[in-house]
């Protein structure tokens, strides 16, 4: 540490200073990768299936950078807010926010109690009291996922009782520790209201406030209405889990999702799936809490006080982290699973019961796995590493009790697979295992979609990640590049740097190379770049005042728009039913449907894979599953194809050219959906008749009504 001071000591204040603001205003004045003019309001395309022809008009080049929008902003902040409710005083509304927050604390409450509970039972007494509510949080939301994994395979997802007996049980245990009948620890329910309560506190509340307030809007996001919500909605709709052959991501690990379903039977009602979603959705964006809270205790061990202050402040800021909390995506929740189970692996480094944290460590990383496949390269691999090394001495009973508690909580998802599908890794590995539901073209779309791109220039990609994408932070990339000053004399931060390294290479060499991939790297990242903030910033001023800059920059990112819904003061009922100030052609055909048709109606969606909105009945494929009409129709006399419907229950097809034009151009589309198909055979056929209601423009979608075949 010594050298390390030295060495720092040699460059003078100016200098850091000087090094710093280069990177800033690199990284202010560059032109980014996505136009700032891609607001919600445009209906922001999906980074894994981009976007419509409608939606792609808002990428017109712009003369301002997305990075210095911000900075805009607080020029005149009264836009913003004006933004926040479209403008107009009549749309305002934010009471009916209130049930929403109020049950996703409930089930915070419920998460920590359980985790707390877990880690009782494990034998495990945290350093710090913000080590007990970190793991607390992680391990509660594991075992959360778990159980309501196990119990929906069981076909017990609408049994309210189910999901209120572990939180009693568990309850009833603290209440008695808390009363002094248990010894296994003395640490009380305190240390997140002591950080609250510091003054430096409304640097981490004030963006996680505007995270919580996105993320409790409507999904807009394409993924997201695919099947991260649509998913668990139908799930808990048929009442288990089962297998999905019309939407394939639903055999791939979903965790974090898993937290939606218990809000919905808690609520019950028609409406119940919308709410539990909403509200597990809610509970999502928590992970970005909890993992500036590992990184601040992370940077505290390695550092001072400020350090972990700084990277708790520098994950919160990142637009990335916001982007991914507020839209209901899972890469932050596997980012909390990792950075949590690498503290985990730094409390055994010294304990007498390092088995015990191993094994916490292990319970984690597969925390991690179970939230996406990625976790396993991401996270399993080299935290399995990363334990073996610290305890090398006896590596083989530490491999053994980290792989056990991976298993626990990954194997059931793996086993899942495997009796729906036969290949545990569904939907990956399809040339190991056999998929009999796959036929060779799925699987080519499949491959198409998903295979690492060899035309990609590694060049752009490290110019994206370092300067240039419009959701980077602005000064976490000059920070790690600076944090190799601090890589030569301490060999503490040299293990992080490594994990990062992994990282960036399996997400080079293993995946197709979406930049999201990478989010759950940054507070490693983070870790880093705190511990240099503090340590190149001596001077108190200057360094708290380098936080609120950050602070500012990444609440005005996300409070603008760029790139998210930031609607948050418009009432509920106009954004879920409108009327909307702006619509694309599935929006308008989505809110129609819901005006017009009953809960047990039913829908036909063709090339629309975002039924997660509406309320009646739905029949719909990904684009990488059979195509639902095709399936239907393909091959029949007209009769059949009315007696088809009829028998499917099918009132409205929908057809999106729009989303079928653009798989073709990309991954594949079943060659039997084509315009001719309705206007040569379908509609003279008598089979459906066009609903011109909504005067549709042919070029983006149709809409038919199903005729109905004489008794």
């Amino acid at each position: 540490m010594t050298d390390e001071k030295s060495i720092l000591d040699r460059m003078p204040l100016a200098v850091r200073v000087v090094l710093l603001l280069s990177y800033f205003l690199a990284f202010t004045l560059v032109s980014t990768d996505v136009s700032p003019s891609q607001t919600m309001d445009s209906a922001a395309p999906s980074e894994s299936h981009g976007s419509s022809d409608q939606t792609a008009s808002v990428e017109a080049p712009t003369t301002v950078s997305a990075h210095q929008v911000p900075w805009l902003r607080l020029i005149i902040p009264d836009l913003m807010v004006s933004e926040w409710f479209e403008s107009d005083r009549q749309r305002l509304g934010i009471l009916d926010r209130l049930p929403i927050l109020f049950t996703s604390l409930l089930v915070l409450v419920s998460v920590l109690i359980l985790g707390r509970t877990l880690l009782r039972c494990l034998r495990i007494v945290p350093d710090t009291r913000l080590d007990l509510w970190v793991f607390s949080f992680s391990v509660g939301m594991s075992f959360t996922s778990l159980y309501v994994l196990l119990i929906g395979l069981a076909g017990g997802l609408q049994v309210v009782w189910l999901y209120l007996l572990p939180v009693g049980c568990s309850l009833i245990y603290e209440i008695r520790c808390f009363l002094g009948n248990s010894g296994l620890t003395s640490l009380r329910w305190k240390g997140v209201p002591a950080i609250i309560s510091c003054r430096e506190a409304w640097l981490l509340m004030i963006p996680g406030g505007l995270i919580l307030a996105g993320a409790m809007l409507p999904p807009w996001e394409f993924d997201v209405r695919e099947y991260h919500m649509q998913v668990p909605r139908e799930w808990y709709q048929n009442g288990q889990i089962e297998y999905l052959p019309h939407n394939i991501y639903s055999n791939m690990p979903l965790a974090s999702e898993l937290i939606m379903i218990p809000p919905m039977a808690l609520h019950g009602g028609d409406d119940a799936w919308w709410h539990g979603a909403l509200t597990g959705k809610t509970v999502m964006a928590f992970y970005a809490l909890f993992v500036a809270l590992g990184v601040m205790s992370i940077a505290n061990r390695l550092g001072r006080n400020r350090s972990g202050w700084a990277a708790a402040i520098l994950v919160l800021s990142c637009p990335w982290i916001g982007y991914i909390s507020m839209t209901g995506l899972n890469e932050v929740a596997l980012g909390c699973f990792m950075t949590t189970s690498i503290l985990a692996i730094l409390c055994s480094q010294k304990s007498e019961v390092w088995r015990h944290w191993v094994l916490l460590a292990g319970l984690l990383a597969g925390g991690a796995a179970a939230t996406k496949y990625t976790g396993v390269v991401f996270a399993v691999i080299p935290l399995l590493v990363w334990a073996i090394w610290i305890h090398r001495e006896k590596w083989l009973r530490s491999a053994f009790i980290f792989t056990l508690g991976a298993a626990v909580i990954f194997a059931p998802w793996l086993a899942k697979n495997t009796i729906f599908t036969g290949n545990p890794t569904y939907p990956l590995l399809n040339t190991v295992f056999d998929s009999p539901d796959r036929s060779p073209e799925l699987l080519e779309r499949w491959n198409r979609g998903h295979q690492v791109p060899e035309s990609d220039q590694i060049q752009q990609h490290a110019r994206s990640i370092l300067l240039t994408s419009s959701r980077q932070s602005p000064l976490l990339m000059g920070l790690l590049a600076l944090s190799l000053i601090l890589l030569l004399t301490d060999r503490r931060l040299r293990p992080f740097a490594g994990f990062l390294i992994f990282g960036l290479l399996t997400w080079w060499f293993a995946t197709h190379h979406l930049e999201r991939f990478l989010v759950p790297l940054i507070p490693v990242a983070a870790i880093l770049a705190g511990i240099t903030l503090d340590r190149i910033l001596p001077e108190r001023k200057l360094f708290w005042s380098v936080c609120v800059l950050l602070t500012i920059y990444g609440f005005l990112y996300l409070g603008a728009g760029l790139e998210n819904d930031s609607r948050i003061l418009v009432r509920m009922e106009l954004l879920r039913d409108g009327p909307a100030l702006t619509e694309t052609t599935t929006e308008r055909v989505h809110r129609y449907l819901n005006r017009i048709l009953k809960a047990e109606d039913r829908v036909l969606l063709v090339g629309d894979a975002e039924p997660f909105d509406l309320k009646m009945k739905t029949t719909y494929a990904t684009c990488f599953d059979p195509d639902a009409l095709a399936n239907l129709l393909r091959g029949k006399s007209p009769g059949q194809q009315r007696r088809e419907l009829m028998e499917a229950g099918i009132d409205y097809i929908y057809v999106s050219w729009e989303e079928i034009q653009r798989y073709r151009s990309t991954y594949g589309y079943d060659e039997y959906v084509t315009r001719n198909l309705f206007s040569q055979e379908l509609v003279p056929g008598g089979v459906c008749e066009p609903d011109t209601t909504l005067d549709l423009d042919p070029e983006y979608g149709q809409l038919f009504r199903c005729v109905r075949e004489p008794l």
